[in-house]
């Protein structure tokens, strides 16, 4: 048809084929760009294809492992939280990448731990960024424990989001910790000494955790971060101390109240029964004073009958005289 409408056979031939060259090259040229632009929708939609394909990959192995419920549940959020709908190989791309610029990245994650956190405003810009560069991502679900105290530890932990409780070995609640917030301090500062207390997460949080080798690699004991640190893991300590303080305080008035009302209650009943038996003592003598006055009278009635016979042998005797 478009041969006909253009009147091309009525043209040269060296026209003809131009024209078909030039037909050609178009159609080559929309068939590259169409390639392209669905190359460009899939990179796009890369990220999310891959996500969809690890949440379908994990959802075969809870099923393989049989798991629980509420073990399903923990996972689904643990990988939404972690990949939010997307998933990209980031240790590949930080790779290929300088040093330098990985720190910077990493300072432009934490910036709002960096604004919130007080603990971090006098650092320079040069430790700042070595810093961040060391410090460990890691997620923990509602519910989870962290640590527990009696516990040797060697790393603290910043808290990006969530919240946290930390708790003493009888089960007294310290304080919680929010955005900006950190606890595990006395580990880097005492590395002898076990944990004091227990830390659990109360909803889904977001932690960096600084180890102990990284920690006395950057930081010795005469600069100001580690004398901070060092201040604030005597002022927790002292916090912790008291509250053990008062909950034992606490225990021994308990059981001294109880063993009082204990020895209080047995004195009742001592006493209780040491008047039953006065009581009874009492109504024993009635009793016998009751008794006395019949035994009185029959030995009365008995002195009688015995006159009484004497003096009838006297009057016999006296008849039998006459």
């Amino acid at each position: 048809m478009y041969f006909y409408r253009e009147n091309l056979h009525m043209r040269r031939d060296s026209l003809i084929y131009l024209t078909y060259f030039h037909m050609g090259i178009a159609l080559n040229i929309f068939h590259v760009a169409t390639v392209i632009v669905l190359q460009l929708n899939q990179s796009a939609a890369e990220p999310e294809l891959k996500y969809q394909r690890i949440m379908h990959r994990v959802k075969e192995y809870m099923r393989d492992k049989k798991l629980p419920e509420n073990l399903r549940n923990k996972l689904k959020i643990y990988y939404e939280y972690r990949f939010q709908g997307s998933y990209f190989k980031e240790n590949a791309i930080c790779g290929t990448l300088s040093s330098h610029l990985n720190q910077e990245i990493m300072v432009h994650s934490s910036r709002a731990l960096i604004e919130t956190s007080t603990i971090l405003h006098a650092l320079p810009r040069n430790v700042l960024s070595n810093l961040m560069g060391v410090l460990k991502p890691v997620i923990y679900l509602s519910e989870d424990v962290i640590y527990k105290s009696e516990t040797l530890a060697d790393c603290m932990f910043f808290v990006v989001s969530g919240t946290v409780a930390l708790i003493t070995f009888n089960g007294k609640e310290i304080c919680h910790e929010k955005d900006g917030g950190y606890f595990g301090e006395a580990a880097l500062i005492y590395p002898d000494k076990r944990r004091l207390e227990s830390v659990i997460t109360l909803e889904v949080c977001e932690l960096l955790r600084l180890n102990r080798r990284d920690f006395k690699r950057m930081f010795t004991h005469k600069c100001t971060f580690y004398e901070r640190l060092e201040r604030a893991a005597e002022i927790r300590r002292d916090q912790i101390n008291k509250l053990t303080i008062a909950v034992i305080e606490a225990e021994m008035t308990q059981m001294y109240n109880t063993e009082t009302d204990v020895e209080d209650e047995n004195g009742k009943d001592y006493e209780r029964e040491r008047t039953d038996k006065e009581t009874d003592h009492e109504k024993s003598e009635e009793n016998d004073e009751d008794a006395e006055p019949s035994d009185d009278a029959a030995a009365a009635e008995e002195k009688n009958d015995f006159e009484g016979n004497d003096e009838g042998r006297k009057e016999d005797g006296e008849n039998g005289e006459g």
